[in-house]
């Protein structure tokens, strides 16, 4: 709890409290790491949850034991759900160290910091601003989710890659979702699909890209800007 995101959700985020995210995230459909019970001692919360043995979706996708069909159908039925449940009262993290992969079925396994639309609207830090952004924001959620892919399918050939980009990007505007007019003062996740885009069109290399891409951390923006790198 002693996590700074975490604990301004610290009066929420309870062992009771954790207990009905989870519940209600499985209400919205989702294959669950179910939790059995869960306790704090102090700062500390315990959380005791089933153990689902696969690959994180972000392994599966690293990995080159997976082919690239299946990670292609794994990442657009994420993405799929994404849209399924835009607008929600419970929030979801698309960090995708978050699902995993197991007899075919995708589980998602984080449930803390709990997370309502209603208490992240009260989050009123500018500092904050980009992280509240990306769980309120459908546009620069969807960014950030395809950021995530991007990053661990960098090491495709780009026609490859950028394939699978606009598959994604196509998903996307079928659902409304446009991400268009990127500048300097667009957030951080946008600029960074703007860079990937730019990649993927361009006579950009590989490394060159790995190397841009280390200025586009949300961490390091959000802790960074308190003038500390205690993250």
């Amino acid at each position: 709890m002693s996590n700074e995101i975490t604990s301004l959700f610290r009066n929420i985020t309870t062992p009771k409290n954790i207990q009905k995210y989870e519940k209600d995230i499985e209400k919205l459909g989702f294959n669950t790491a179910n939790i059995y019970f869960s306790f704090q001692i102090k700062n500390v919360l315990f959380i005791v949850q089933k153990l689902i043995k696969g690959d994180t979706v972000e392994e599966v996708l690293k990995s080159k034991k997976y082919d690239i069909s299946l990670k292609k159908e794994i990442v657009k039925m994420i993405l799929n759900k994404m849209f399924d449940v835009i607008g929600q009262e419970v929030i979801i993290d698309w960090n995708l160290k978050n699902f995993i992969l197991y007899k075919g079925q995708i589980f998602y396994v984080d449930f803390t910091p709990v997370l309502y639309r209603k208490n992240v609207m009260l989050i009123k830090s500018e500092r904050l601003k980009p992280y509240t952004e990306m769980l309120l924001d459908e546009k620069i959620q969807f960014c950030s989710f395809l950021g995530y892919v991007c990053n661990y399918l960098i090491d495709l050939p780009k026609e490859t890659l950028k394939v699978i980009y606009e598959e994604l990007v196509l998903i996307a505007e079928d659902n409304g979702i446009v991400i268009n007019n990127v500048d300097k003062n667009s957030h951080l996740m946008k600029r960074k699909i703007s860079l990937i885009s730019s990649y993927l069109n361009s006579n950009m290399t590989k490394d060159e890209l790995k190397t841009e891409l280390l200025n586009y951390s949300m961490k390091h923006l959000v802790y960074d800007s308190r003038g500390e790198n205690d993250v």
